[in-house]
């Protein structure tokens, strides 16, 4: 169904050059939050199985813009490892701290629990900012889990996020060499390279070879630089620490392996152990916390 396919991107494409990002859903009252940024594997998927170049010379400038969108100082965390290089890291968030209009008597319930209009506004904007990622809800996202008041989506650097960032790099760096655009795609190259750097010095984790998500400090704006922790890394164990992996089985002409050969098979061998793995397919966490993503 490529021509299916093709216009699925050809909607998602005319978001991007309305409102500057895919929405998480093409309704008025979600042009406040975004989707997880896939829209240029989808592009490179439809290319890799037809060649359609002019999706790809259409797409292109659709993807930079939505590339903008995400290395906003809205979106950017800087931190500092402990060799004094500072890295630039992306996360989640939603541009809104009211009820989500989907979801409006249920927020006002879970906020009734709080008892000042920041920290309700605030919960509001962690909700929110939950529902960008895909995993709404989960203990992933929570201070202190099961309690959905203690969301702080916000303040975490995700791992499934910043790898989709990175792919989004590195595929606007080939749809770049692949039209001319060479300047770009240097430019691109070397983007993608500072990200790749980034994930593996502040949320890879040697001990258990895994990546992991990041907790920034409580009540920060997320302003300035933080120095790298190791005790802020979240060691629970979550599907989203292996989606680096993924980018193994990507290829196209030009592209590198994310993860070498010895450390590919630390992290199958982490996630064989990590008790994720089921007959019925792979667990989002070992937590039941009675979300739709625990």
């Amino acid at each position: 169904m490529y021509e299916t396919a093709k216009e699925v991107v050809v909607n998602l494409l005319y978001l991007v050059e309305r409102y500057g990002f895919v929405l998480n859903g093409a309704r008025s009252y979600y042009t406040n939050r975004s989707q997880p940024p896939l829209l240029s594997s989808m592009v490179l998927e439809i290319y890799s199985a037809t060649g359609d170049l002019d999706l790809v010379k259409k797409a292109f400038p659709s993807l930079l813009k939505e590339h903008s969108f995400w290395m906003s100082d809205f979106h950017r965390v800087m931190v500092r490892d402990n060799q004094g290089q500072i890295h630039s890291l992306t996360r989640y968030q939603a541009m809104w701290n009211k009820p989500r209009p989907e979801s409006a008597t249920t927020d006002q319930q879970m906020a009734s629990k709080l008892s000042s209009e920041v920290d309700k506004e605030n919960f509001y904007h962690q909700v929110a900012s939950a529902a960008e990622s895909g995993w709404d809800f989960s203990s992933r996202w929570m201070r202190n889990p099961p309690d959905m008041t203690t969301l702080a989506t916000t303040s975490i650097i995700p791992v499934d996020l910043n790898t989709f960032i990175y792919k989004m790099e590195r595929d606007i760096e080939f749809f770049a060499e692949l039209t001319g655009e060479h300047i770009i795609s240097k430019e691109f190259s070397d983007t993608a390279k500072a990200r790749q750097i980034a994930i593996d010095s502040i949320l890879w984790n040697s001990e258990m070879e895994q990546w992991l998500d990041y907790w920034l400090p409580a009540d920060v704006q997320c302003q300035g630089v933080y120095q790298w922790n190791s005790k802020s890394q979240n060691r629970n164990i979550f599907a989203s620490n292996f989606v680096p992996i993924w980018l193994n089985a990507y290829h196209h002409s030009g592209s590198v392996k994310y993860v070498n050969e010895a450390k590919s098979k630390g992290v199958m061998r982490s996630l064989k152990a990590s008790g994720l793995l089921h007959m019925s397919g792979i667990a989002a966490s070992l937590l039941n916390t009675g979300q739709q993503c625990i």
